[in-house]
């Protein structure tokens, strides 16, 4: 206390228990931890409703729908559209949303592609079997002529191809042999063989030699041929009195034959192909095929015939084979020179047609 003139004239205590300091600090101390654990919760219970409403629910969606259109299929929900964040998560929704309507797209697509795949297949199998219609089969061709032995072969690169063969016996002392390769391969090659088949047959049943046969043929062929499709071809007719053999070659290989015990190629020089020019002359070749003489025709798929390192089968390896036939009929000729093509080409896959004839007289 003080007096009027400021001095200390007295002093004043005053007694507190140093246990209500204690309590009061407690007090403090305990609405301080409330507080903050009630802010920490809200706290936790906020951002958990704000992260559950940004990510966890989006991603959830967005596995839901996912798993239900990939195990489901169908048209995709538009649920993923409500996502409308502008982040990450909005956009991986919109993508995932985007993403199966294009797979819906794309399996439309792929069924439209599938069902045009399997008419297109459907009719190439049909054309498959018009075409093997054309051409004869069966052994034996001719069961009541037991003079002579023949038999053909044919494996196609695909459905179709433009392979040709046939094989006439004009009256009983005559027989034509044919067999043809039209460029190119697939349809198109196969209609060519269809209309050249056809010329060849009717020119040859009006009993023409094999020259003049060519030159109508080839003259037809060359009619409206806006293709550019062409036809290497060899035709042989035999007469079975004489043993005889006429035949012209437009630019086909050259056959085989086995004469006086040894196998050999017929080699000349080859005419023009058919359909490549009209008005051409082809010029007509004869030999003999005595008894237990053969020829063997064939197309360029036998001789290039290609392996997994790009080797042709070729001319030497195909008389090589044709050698040791010399007791075979004609289905096992055949039969050895296919396993031999076979066996040097492996595993590698066929790229053109392949046909054979073998033609023996007994």
């Amino acid at each position: 206390m003080f007096d009027s003139n400021g001095k200390i004239v007295a002093v004043i205590g005053a007694q507190k228990n140093i246990q209500e300091f204690v309590d009061a600090r407690y007090g403090f101390v305990n609405l301080v931890v409330v507080l903050e654990i009630v802010g920490a919760i809200l706290f936790i219970v906020l951002f958990t409703l704000y992260f559950n409403r940004k990510f966890i629910r989006p991603i959830v969606l967005m596995t839901r729908e996912a798993d239900h259109f990939a195990s489901f299929g169908g048209e995709p929900s538009d649920a993923l559209l409500s996502v409308n964040d502008k982040n990450e998560i909005g956009t991986l929704a919109h993508s995932i949303h985007f993403m199966e309507k294009e797979v819906c797209r794309s399996m439309e697509e792929i069924k439209k592609i599938t069902a045009e795949k399997e008419r297109i297949s459907t009719e190439l199998t049909v054309a498959a079997k018009i075409q093997s219609d054309m051409l004869p089969k069966g052994y034996p061709p001719f069961p009541e002529r037991k003079d002579f032995d023949l038999f053909v072969s044919m494996s196609p690169a695909k459905e179709v191809g433009g392979d040709l063969y046939d094989y006439l016996l004009l009256d009983d002392d005559h027989i034509m042999l044919m067999m043809g390769d039209v460029s190119g391969k697939g349809v198109p090659a196969a209609l060519f063989m269809g209309r050249c088949k056809v010329l060849l047959d009717f020119y040859a049943y009006m009993k023409l030699p094999p020259a003049e046969i060519f030159f109508r043929a080839n003259n037809h062929l060359c009619k409206n041929n806006d293709t550019g499709l062409f036809v290497t071809c060899w035709l042989g007719i035999l007469t079975f009195s004489t043993g005889e053999l006429r035949y012209v070659n437009a630019g086909h290989p050259q056959p085989i034959i086995f004469h006086d015990g040894e196998f050999s190629f017929l080699k000349e020089k080859p005419n023009f192909v058919l359909g490549g020019m009209d008005d051409l002359p082809y010029i007509e070749r004869t030999t003999t095929l005595s008894k237990n003489d053969r020829i063997f025709l064939y197309t360029d798929g036998v001789t290039e015939a290609t392996n997994a390192h790009e080797e042709l089968f070729g001319e030497k390896r195909l008389l090589e084979a044709m050698k040791k036939t010399t007791k075979f009929d004609a289905p096992q000729t055949l039969k050895f020179v296919r396993s031999q093509v076979d066996d040097f080409v492996g595993d590698a896959d066929q790229f053109d047609d392949l046909t054979m004839l073998n033609f023996q007289r007994k």
